[in-house]
């Protein structure tokens, strides 16, 4: 029913199932996963009014075993991309049973769950990989943009009839905006935030 990409490793299609609602898979070499993607493989849909809620598990957690909420998948969102760089479990009741794990494996647990039950859950911050490359496009065509109207109001300085209720900006000085723009933004996308 469910597949599993860890980047830079074979597709794992061969999950341990642990009890009838519930299955689990290893992630090996877990220290160098910043992603995991978990899909529906089609073969077989998840019952109406269903989803599934994929849990992550650290290794060395001490004796009680628990599961970060990472998100979910359903047959209307069959595919999900996590991003688990960062993420510590918390002490934390939820679906997924605990189980025997290797010391130096992360696990994934998969746990089918009402939709109402999912739907009402919070996954872990920064779990969600950000849209970045996006956000830079859309900044890049929305700064060409704004460049491309104004340029087209330009006129040479012999044309200008001076209003007393207008203001003239040299275009020079929205090419340096522009161009300072750029750098940051390829510097540190997030710099409008601060």
């Amino acid at each position: 029913m469910f597949g599993v990409i860890v980047p830079g490793k074979m597709v794992q299609t061969e999950l341990v199932q642990i009890s009838e609602n519930q299955i689990v898979c290893n992630i090996p070499d877990h220290e160098n996963v910043h992603h995991i993607v978990v899909f529906l493989t089609g073969q077989t849909p998840i019952p109406d009014n269903y989803g599934a809620a994929i849990y992550l598990s650290w290794p060395g957690s001490g004796s009680e075993q628990s599961w970060t909420l990472l998100g979910h998948v359903t047959n209307e969102k069959p595919s999900a991309m996590f991003k688990i760089s960062g993420v510590k479990p918390k002490e934390s009741g939820n679906g997924m049973n605990s189980v025997a794990m290797s010391s130096t494996c992360a696990q994934l647990g998969i746990a089918i769950e009402s939709a109402a039950e999912i739907y009402n859950q919070t996954p872990a911050s920064n779990t969600v990989p950000s849209n970045l490359a996006n956000f830079q496009e859309f900044s890049f065509k929305m700064c060409e943009n704004l460049f491309n109207y104004i340029s087209s109001f330009s006129i040479k300085r012999e044309q200008i009839h001076f209003a007393a209720s207008e203001t003239f900006v040299p275009m020079s000085a929205l090419q340096g905006w522009y161009k300072n723009f750029l750098r940051k933004i390829d510097n540190d996308p997030n710099f409008w935030k601060s």
